[in-house]
């Protein structure tokens, strides 16, 4: 391996005698199945089977449990040593509470959650889960389409080496519709969005988009403050010690019967300690955006022709011939 020192590069090889030293340090055998389960990281008997199928892999179901059975009681032995009966009690819902915390985020997967793991944590079972601001969005457009999540791409066409004997030309695939949610979770979901944006916290977006008519769109939205510490607690649960990570204002939104997003504020290191904005901010922010967009979406929902009726004259003699629409008919106007 190579190492480091005062800006120059040495290498160090371990030594044959060095590594069998090892090997024999941390031999399977010089630890027992709890052990080597606390060092990787897998539940024991995930550990043992393994180990099983591996030397036996025509081993059955009903031959695999009866070894469960029998190595059973060495895996749970922990819980008759310790004479503590709140610290035993804790432990069996710290192991609850992570297998609770695997389904769920199974679950979330489905529904597009972008990480690899859920951390097990007061924060997580509130909602406050890390989402990525483009995977709240995507929330956003699953609720807005009854449950579905459809299939989104930053761009549909690419075309290479054009006019060359290499040209290729790709066009985009899309994944089939996805009924991720039920569709009467989603109604209500997208109901008690718009009452949050009506009687909530995010009310200064309730007529952020309000045409030259006076007709406005119906607003939905759902805030959130982020003051992201590191602590660290006595045995009394006092606070000896706080680390600012970071302080986060989150606001997504949907609006008309297609549009949605998101919207982060965003304080990094020790700059957040002394941030106190809250959600209100990005919320602000949308209303002030969408008064720039909203003549943009007017022209662009607008439909292409209007019917406008015009006064006309009596038809010229020797006119009627002349191809083209009938005098006194509705003028087509983009």
């Amino acid at each position: 391996f190579l190492a480091e020192n005062t800006g120059e590069t040495h290498q160090h090889l371990l030594t044959e005698g060095a590594f069998e030293s090892l090997h024999r340090r941390y031999a399977v055998d010089e630890y027992d199945i709890n052990d080597r389960a606390y060092i990787t990281d897998i539940h024991p008997i995930e550990l043992w089977m393994a180990g099983q199928l591996i030397k036996n892999p025509d081993a059955t179901f009903k031959e695999l449990r009866a070894g469960v059975v029998r190595m059973a009681p060495d895996i749970y032995k922990w819980l008759e040593k310790s004479r503590n009966e709140n610290l035993k009690t804790r432990h069996v819902y710290t192991m609850l509470e992570q297998d609770a915390f695997d389904y769920i985020h199974e679950n979330w997967v489905e529904k597009g959650f972008p990480f690899r793991k859920l951390i097990p944590s007061y924060a997580t079972s509130i909602g406050v889960s890390g989402d990525t601001p483009s995977a709240l969005a995507n929330l956003m457009g699953i609720v807005m389409n009854d449950g579905k999540r459809l299939p989104s791409a930053e761009f549909t066409h690419v075309t290479l080496g054009k006019d060359t004997p290499y040209e290729r030309n790709f066009e985009f695939n899309p994944d089939e519709i996805v009924q991720a949610l039920d569709p009467n979770i989603a109604s209500i979901v997208k109901e008690n969005l718009e009452n949050i944006v009506q009687n909530g916290t995010a009310r200064r977006a309730k007529n952020a988009i309000k045409f030259s008519d006076g007709s406005t769109w119906q607003v939905g939205g759902k805030t959130g403050t982020g003051d992201n510490r590191i602590e660290y607690h006595d045995r009394y649960g006092n606070v000896t010690l706080s680390k600012v990570r970071n302080r986060t204002a989150t606001f997504v939104f949907t609006f008309g019967d297609k549009y949605f997003g998101s919207m982060v504020s965003y304080a990094a290191g020790e700059q957040a300690a002394n941030e106190d904005f809250t959600s209100s901010l990005p919320v602000q922010a949308f209303k002030q955006i969408m008064q720039d967009l909203t003549p943009i979406l007017e022209e662009k929902e607008a439909p292409e022709w209007h019917a406008v009726e015009v006064e006309t004259q009596e038809p010229i003699p020797g006119d009627e011939h002349k191809k083209g629409a009938p005098s006194g008919a509705p003028v087509p106007q983009v």
